[in-house]
């Protein structure tokens, strides 16, 4: 079992800005316990999610998607401003071979939630599969 801390961007979350970020990263003792980002989490706190993930690829365990607008609004997926494919191209390239679980959190999701799960879905063949399916990816644990 592997066990691996997600941080939140709601108001009563204890880690949600850059230096939430900078003092969890700084006190998180890797040997028992991995990171989880949540690129839409990082945005909706300030930060931006492909530096934040990128510079901690070494302790990245599981990998949560969903999409935020530099004003801080959830998005459908590809439609704010987060760069999935290069998040995506960092984690391949680092070797992760682990899960990137999609969450959709738009307020479209509770009207017709098999539109919205469609549309991800959507999204996630045309625009991150194919960055997978370039690289030949291991049965290993990540790094």
């Amino acid at each position: 079992m592997v066990a691996s801390f997600h941080p939140a961007s709601p108001e009563t979350s204890y880690f949600r800005t850059a230096s939430d970020y900078q003092f969890m990263f700084k006190n998180l003792d890797i040997r028992y316990l991995g990171y989880t980002p949540d690129a839409g989490h990082i945005t909706a706190g300030g930060m931006n999610a492909v530096d934040v993930i990128s510079n901690n690829l070494s302790i990245v365990k599981h990998v949560h998607f969903k999409d935020c607008s530099n004003d801080l609004k959830w998005r459908k997926m590809g439609e704010g401003d987060i760069d999935f494919p290069k998040i995506v191209c960092d984690l391949v390239n680092y070797g992760y071979n682990g899960w990137i679980m999609v969450e959709e959190e738009t307020p479209e999701t509770v009207i017709d939630p098999d539109t919205a799960i469609f549309n991800i879905y959507k999204y996630v063949k045309e625009n991150l599969l194919p960055i997978t399916e370039s690289h030949e990816i291991s049965d290993t644990t990540t790094k």
